[in-house]
């Protein structure tokens, strides 16, 4: 996708995610920025370091976060630490 210097990409988040109560914003945050890469950079996983840098924080507390988003069932880990986002299905609608 070529991009205009004047054009401004956006990017969308599921609603079932966003107003999901259970889930922090730093969590509603990466989710999003999975996905922003998963489209517009042809990764389905960037690398520790980018999402920290995207998200103003350190490695470690990526790692939690991913976490909590395995927990909540939106990305799964395999045996060789490779991350995917899940399919959202059973979630709650009623938003």
């Amino acid at each position: 996708m070529v991009m205009l210097p004047d054009q401004v990409r956006f990017d969308m988040i599921p609603s079932t995610v966003l107003h999901d109560p259970e889930l922090s914003s730093k969590e509603k945050v990466l989710y999003a920025l999975l996905l922003s890469y998963a489209w517009h950079n042809n990764e389905r996983f960037p690398g520790y370091d980018a999402l920290a840098r995207d998200m103003g924080l350190d490695v470690q507390s990526v790692k939690w976060i991913l976490l909590g988003l395995i927990h909540h069932e939106l990305i799964s880990k395999d045996d060789q630490d490779i991350y995917r986002i899940k399919r959202l299905t059973g979630l709650a609608s009623d938003v």
